[in-house]
Parts: structure tokens; sequence; C-alpha cells
């Protein structure tokens, strides 16, 4: 009876032995297969992170194209802005000139009107008349006082606009300096918070 049960306990030994080697090389093909992706994952996490450092570098090169432009464009914007300013300079000039001109011109002709009496006698020997030096008298030292007056205004007003676009000047550069300065501090941010979270 013994002998018998261990004969049954030997038959089904040997019959479990070999399914029991399959089980083991079944395993360690499994294990080999793990591997494998193991190491297909690192190589592809390798992928995308090498594609994520590009990413981050076109995106801070057109950053900083975008940034050119902007640049380029706002320096533009001043050069029309300053060729407006010019033009309308010489229209302000033109008119001053034609403003000076007029009252060079007003006060002889207001002491001609107030004096309105013949100066001039052609048909005698002595042809200016006794009111002309008065007439002279008159419209030399007005028109002198308007001349110097025009002239000591003008200067002051050129004066004034060149210490206004000296400071407007300086405040445009200041401004420009702050900028860039905030704008590479905001990349370098930007940058490093990407780096961070890149793993």
């Amino acid at each position: 009876m013994i002998e018998r049960e261990k004969e049954k306990w030997d038959h089904q030994l040997k019959g479990v032995c070999p399914r029991l080697e399959a089980l083991i090389l079944r395993c360690q093909e499994l294990t080999i297969c793990l591997e494998s992706l193991q190491e297909r994952v690192k190589g592809m996490l390798s992928i995308v992170n090498i594609l994520l450092a590009e990413k981050e570098n076109e995106y801070s090169r057109t950053s900083d194209a975008m940034r050119q432009e902007r640049e380029a464009f706002q320096i533009e914007m001043l050069k029309h802005q300053q060729d407006i300013a010019i033009r309308a300079k010489r229209d302000n000039t033109v008119m001053k000139v034609i403003a000076v001109l007029s009252a060079l011109f007003l006060p002889g002709t207001l002491i001609a009107q107030i004096f309105a009496i013949p100066t001039f006698h052609w048909g005698e020997d002595q042809i200016f008349g006794r009111h002309f030096m008065v007439y002279w008298d008159f419209t030399i030292p007005i028109t002198a006082t308007l001349v110097i007056g025009f002239s000591a205004w003008f200067i002051k007003v050129y004066l004034d606009d060149k210490k206004k676009e000296a400071a407007d000047i300086r405040n445009r550069i200041k401004d420009q300096e702050r900028d860039v300065d905030s704008t590479s501090i905001s990349e370098k941010g930007s940058l490093i918070l990407g780096r961070t979270r890149s793993p």
C-alpha cells in the first residue's frame, strides 16, 4: 500500500517537474521582456526630454525674435514720429517767418497811415517833404523793438524745446533699458522654471 502511494507520488512529481521547468523558463522570458521594456521606456523618456529641451530652445528663439521685431517696430515708430515732428517744425518755422515779415511791415504801415500825408513831392525841387524824417523816427525804433522782442522770444522757445527733447530722450532710454531688463529677467525666470520642471 505504501509502495503504491509512493509510486503514485513519484509519478505525479515526474509529471509536475516538466511543468515547473516550463513555468520557470516562462518567468525568465517574462523578466527578460520586462527588462527590455524598461530599457525602451528609458530611451523614450530620454527622447521626450530631448524634444522638450528643443521646444524650450525654439520658444526662447521665437521670443527673442518677437522681442527684436517689437523693438524694430518701436524704432520705426520713433523714426516716423521724429519725421512728423520735423515736418511740423518746418511748418511752424514757415509760419513764424511769415509772422515775422508781417510784423516787420506792420509798424511802417501803421505809421504811414497815421501820418497819411504826402511825403514825396515829385514836381518840386525837394522831393522829400518835411515830415519824411519824422516817419523814420517813429518807424525804426518800433520795428527794432519788435525784432528784438520776437528774437528773444524765439530763442527762449527754441532753448525750452531743446531741453524738453533732451529730457524726453533720456526718459525714453531709461524706459527702454527698464523694458529690456524686465524682459530678460522674465525670460530667464521662465527658462529656470522650465528646467526645474523637466525631469
